[in-house]
């Protein structure tokens, strides 16, 4: 069951290969790398991150955003222009075929893929008719990814979630030219090559970590992190952003990171998360209800003109933090004289530190207003708006035609319809 199922010539990443691999590398790491590259959000929930078979994988066809189709096509995207929906039924039609072929079941991706679709607009209005390579951390069912290499973008893309891993890689391994399965063979974050125009590399976590990423050479026009960054292990969230920054630094003009969702925010708030992005050189230019955009902090003083070093630079990555840690040390050395005060500023600290860690994030503002890729994102996101003539009639029509007048419901839709439930 768990064997390697063929494809076009390609064997299928398996469950034994990749957990054979997690494990030798959870051997080799230490606690706080292990800790940082576990699921933390899926474990508080309980949502099942692992499959002991390949065929398991039917549970991850279209998760994540149930109940949402509708709400995804008439009010987050607007509809579809005719563009998107070829896209739209290119992905509905190789997931059916993968679906019969490995799951004995006829199935189809709605919301997740339509989530994937406003992703891959946000991104094409950045890039326009360019196609730079884009960074994915945390992919989910892989849609954007099978997008994005469909589109012509090389592709890059990490995971921690094993199930979702293995999904991406036979998702990916239906469209690139050339897949590079980092969890099947020997190369790593710092020796895997830049990708080209339609192909892929598939990093498990065991293979995105360096304590040296000064030493990655892969570049990034585009990172991208949807509905992930505040559900992260902290420390994870964290080395994203070091490690991201250095492959958009290396893109030449530096890369853009564009997103549409911070993820839910039951143990991080995105207040958090763009503090973090910040200190490492990443700052929030755009922030709204399903896009969001990063820039590098050195592309922010050249917008402001400022020069490093001066005052109100953000060119200094970390800076700040490290002052304020400094002072912290010195307050706590003064308190330890007075151990009742102490004890009573720690308190009080700790009641403060929760109030400012939550609330969204800031977004910065220039003298003239909104940052350049701000007004990009809005004004591009109106043009695509004006041509999108699709609609959920003409959707569930392709559906029905496609499927032959049944058009099959995942467990997940249904109980979710049974019991009530809204996402």
């Amino acid at each position: 069951m768990g064997s390697s199922r063929e494809i076009k010539g390609a064997a299928l990443l398996d469950v034994a290969t990749y957990d054979t691999a997690e494990i030798a590398a959870v051997d080799r790491y230490s606690n706080r790398i292990v800790q940082a590259f576990y699921p933390e959000m899926f474990q508080t929930l309980g949502y099942p991150m692992r499959v002991k078979h390949t065929d398991q994988l039917w549970r991850y066809i279209d998760v994540m955003h149930e109940t949402r189709t509708h709400h995804n096509i008439e009010f987050l995207l607007q509809g579809m222009t005719a563009e998107e929906f070829e896209l739209y039924k290119r992905v509905v039609k190789t997931v059916d075929e993968h679906a019969k072929a490995n799951f004995k079941m006829r199935a189809h991706p709605t919301a997740a893929l339509l989530r994937a679709i406003h992703v891959l607009r946000l991104i094409k209005i950045v890039t326009g008719e360019a196609r730079p390579a884009v960074l994915e951390v945390g992919p989910g069912c892989g849609y954007l990814a099978m997008l994005l290499v469909m589109e012509g973008y090389p592709y890059i893309g990490t995971e921690v979630v094993q199930a979702f891993y293995l999904y991406q890689s036979h998702m990916l391994s239906h469209v690139a030219t050339n897949l590079r399965e980092l969890a099947a063979d020997d190369g790593d974050i710092l020796t895997v090559e830049q990708p080209k125009p339609g192909t892929a590399v598939h990093i498990p976590w065991w293979k995105w970590i360096t304590l040296t990423p000064q030493k990655i050479n892969l570049s990034a026009g585009i990172m991208t992190s949807n509905h992930v960054m505040c559900e992260m292990q902290p420390s994870s969230m964290a080395y994203m952003a070091v490690a991201g920054r250095q492959m958009l630094s290396r893109h030449p003009g530096g890369g853009k990171f564009v997103f549409e969702n911070w993820g839910y925010d039951l143990l991080h708030s995105p207040k958090v998360v763009a503090d973090k992005f910040a200190e490492h050189g990443l700052v929030v230019c755009h922030d709204e209800y399903a896009m969001s955009a990063m820039v590098l902090s050195e592309e922010i003083d050249r917008w402001l003109g400022r020069q490093r070093g001066e005052e109100g630079s953000t060119a200094k990555p970390g800076a700040d933090a490290g002052n304020w840690r400094a002072i912290r040390r010195r307050v706590g050395a003064a308190l330890d004289t007075v151990p009742p005060l102490k004890r009573l500023a720690v308190v009080t600290y700790g009641q403060l530190l929760k109030f400012r860690m939550q609330g969204p994030a800031s977004v910065v503002k220039g003298p003239d207003g909104a940052h350049p890729l701000s007004k990009q994102l809005t004004e591009g996101k109106a043009a695509v708006i004006a041509e999108a003539t699709i609609h959920e009639p003409q959707i569930q029509a392709f559906l029905m035609s496609y499927f032959g007048g049944t058009v099959p419901q995942l467990p997940d839709e249904a109980f979710f319809a049974l019991i009530g439930t809204r996402q």
